[in-house]
C-alpha cells in the first residue's frame, strides 16, 4: 500500500506458527525514514495481533532465535532502537531484546544489551581478525 501506510519485512517464526511484520506510517519503500511499529500474528488466523514494539525510537523487530527452550516455549525478538540507556537523554542505535511466548502470544518488556561498542552504531564490512 502506498496511499497511507503499509506492511513491511514479513518474517516467519522458526516453527511457522507466527508472522512478524512492521507497519509503516506512509510509504513502505521509505521505512528507514518513518516511525514503525512491529506486530506478530498467528499464521492460522486465530487470535489477535500482538504488538512487539511501538516505541517511537524503535525500528523493526525480528525473530532472533528459534522457538524452543525448556518449559514454556519462547523466542527472542531483537529490536534496533535509539531508546536512551541509563541516565542518557539520547542514544545511538543499539540492540534491545525481548522474550516472546508463542503459546500465550505475549511479549516481555524490552531490555538493552549492555556492552555494545560504538562500532555497532553503523553497518560496515567485517574486519579481519589478527
Amino acid at each position: 500500500m502506498r496511499d497511507g501506510g503499509g506492511v513491511v519485512l514479513p518474517d516467519f517464526s522458526s516453527d511457522g506458527q507466527w508472522l512478524a511484520f512492521g507497519h509503516t506510517a506512509i510509504d513502505p519503500d521509505r521505512v528507514d525514514e518513518l516511525p514503525v511499529r512491529s506486530s506478530a500474528i498467528r499464521t492460522d488466523g486465530s487470535g489477535t495481533e500482538v504488538t512487539l514494539t511501538a516505541d517511537p525510537l524503535d525500528k523493526l523487530a525480528h525473530w532472533a532465535s528459534p522457538v524452543g527452550g525448556t518449559g514454556e516455549p519462547m523466542v527472542w525478538v531483537v529490536i534496533v532502537s535509539k531508546r536512551p540507556v541509563g541516565g542518557a537523554t539520547t542514544s545511538p542505535q543499539q540492540l534491545w531484546l525481548e522474550a516472546f511466548y508463542p503459546e500465550r502470544g505475549t511479549v516481555s518488556p524490552a531490555f538493552h544489551l549492555p556492552g555494545q561498542p560504538p562500532s555497532l552504531q553503523v553497518l560496515h564490512e567485517p574486519l579481519a581478525l589478527p
